[in-house]
């Protein structure tokens, strides 16, 4: 069998790594215009082109230092700024050859406390052992919530590279890991070195972020009740209020020690008898809803899918077919998506007002504007011949046992 560093710079891994990104950058519509500081496209590479997968061989083979990435502010809601930072194409495609490799290696390594960026544990899991747990125990557990402050961009650099070490991994493999936590960016066009922090943008960043605190994971996780960490997120339930406090107390410590700070606004010690949020729910009188913020990104998906546009009513019938059930991204497909995103939901009067909501998108579709009377006509005349999808039908079949999220996702709702 070939060691760890052979099977990176493997000619098949490298090509398979350039699929994958390709795969990805195809479901969002990006690999035409996705280019790094390098200029180089993703679909400038194809299967036959040999020439620059062979470059990123060469690269790899001897630890070639990565371009700058490239420093972007994108605008939010709220009217402050998000930043992105964009890797070359080559470096994306090395940074993806890497990770294939050493993603079921880091796996085994991490803690079972853990729910960030695991396709075995995904943050599904945690939510899940959460709401039984909050249920099962409501008013008798005390909690500590936390959240850490700009954590990827205070990681210490010399500290994750004494973790890194201590996993055991070669040396020729640590040298590649090293290119991606030490790389520049190329901010107002000026190359930066940050002294701390790790530069989001490959799936390396996941190894970093997760094996940075999973000592800490692992001392927690075994001395209180239920323990789950979700990237920067954390919470721990237990009945002995003072073991909680001990812990937290630690938690602080270490935490600081690893140079990075916890949130105090959104630092909390409750009893679980108080309201909550975590993972996109609202935990709240023994009932769990869901975050007005997730609802509103469905809205916004579903008005980008059902967009008013002034055609005949039989064209938009038919192209209403086409969006309930045929399309890849169908309305039927992305309810299901949302039953299994928020399955743990027990308020169902919220989801009724959800579909609700959507209802009034649907109406807007065929007339551009909402009302009770353009609300009737659609439902009574327009949709005479067409079954929609029902999100409240989907959550009580669901949670009655009669469906799971597979037969859903299957099933014909025509």
């Amino acid at each position: 069998m070939k060691d760890l560093f052979d099977q990176i710079i493997d000619e098949k891994n490298i090509q398979e790594a350039y699929f994958d990104l390709v795969k990805k950058f195809d479901e969002e519509c990006k690999s035409g215009s996705y280019a790094g500081i390098d200029g180089i496209k993703l679909n400038d590479i194809n299967f036959d082109s040999a020439e620059i997968l062979a470059q990123i061989k060469d690269e790899l083979l001897n630890t070639t230092p990565l371009l700058p990435a490239l420093e972007f502010e994108i605008p939010k809601k709220d009217g402050g700024f998000r930043i992105i930072y964009i890797y070359s194409v080559k470096d994306r495609i090395k940074a993806q050859a890497i990770f294939r490799v050493l993603q079921p290696i880091f796996e085994e390594m991490y803690s079972p406390f853990l729910f960030s960026y695991r396709s075995s544990q995904p943050s599904y899991y945690a939510a899940k052992s959460i709401a039984k747990r909050y249920k099962k125990n409501y008013g008798e557990d005390t909690i500590f919530q936390a959240d850490i402050t700009e954590y990827t961009e205070n990681i210490n650099k010399a500290i994750l590279e004494k973790k890194l070490k201590e996993t055991g991994l070669p040396t020729d493999v640590l040298r590649l890991l090293r290119l991606y936590m030490t790389n520049s960016i190329l901010r107002d066009d000026e190359v930066i070195y940050p002294d701390k922090g790790v530069i989001q943008g490959v799936p390396l960043m996941t190894f970093f972020a997760n094996i940075y605190l999973n000592d800490l994971d692992k001392i927690i996780g075994k001395k209180v009740s239920l323990y789950r960490r979700v990237g920067d997120d954390f919470i721990l339930f237990d009945k002995n209020k003072e073991r909680i406090e001990e812990l937290r107390d630690f938690m602080l410590k270490e935490t600081k020690m690893l140079g990075l700070s916890i949130s105090e606004k959104k630092t909390r010690l409750i009893n679980s008898s108080e309201s909550f949020k975590f993972l996109g729910y609202i935990f709240e009188n023994k009932g769990i809803s869901i975050k007005e913020s997730s609802i509103n990104r469905a809205f916004i998906r579903w008005r980008r899918k059902l967009k008013y546009y002034p055609i005949s009513d039989e064209d938009k019938i038919e192209r209403l077919d086409d969006l309930l059930f045929k399309d890849p991204d169908s309305i039927h497909n992305q309810f299901v998506q949302f039953v299994a995103s928020y399955k743990h939901a027990t308020d169902f009067d919220q989801i009724k007002d959800v579909f609700s909501g959507f209802m009034r998108i649907l109406t807007k579709f065929f007339f551009g504007k909402y009302s009770m009377r353009n609300q009737r006509v659609v439902q009574e005349k327009l949709l005479a011949n067409i079954k929609v999808p029902s999100l409240y039908k989907y959550f009580i079949d669901f949670h009655n046992g009669k469906k799971n999220i597979a037969e859903l996702s299957l099933s014909k709702k025509r």
